[in-house]
């Protein structure tokens, strides 16, 4: 292989590291947003637990406190989500 042929390599080589890179960076600042996304929702899925345990008993298992518990339900859901998301880009990233 000829010197320019090697430099031409050189080159796509350097692209590609540079493409890793902000790939990274990319890849750290949609874990970091997930990770706020996350603690969000942890927020509201705890503060709707306290609504639901300060209900009097036949409420809470009556069709009000069954809604609650769904939404505590598809709160905790979206966390164990936002939980595997972050940890396959993390493998990815690897």
């Amino acid at each position: 292989m000829n010197a320019e042929r090697r430099k031409e390599i050189d080159k796509a080589i350097k692209v590609l590291d540079e493409a890793k890179s902000d790939v990274d960076a990319l890849v750290e600042k949609v874990t970091e947003k997930l990770e706020e996304a996350k603690g969000i929702i942890e927020s509201a899925k705890e503060g709707e637990e306290e609504s639901l345990e300060t209900l009097p008993e036949n409420m809470q298992s009556g069709t009000k406190g069954e809604k609650m518990q769904a939404a505590i339900d598809a709160l905790d859901e979206a966390s164990n989500d936002i939980d595997n998301a972050i940890s396959n880009l993390e493998t990815a990233k690897e």
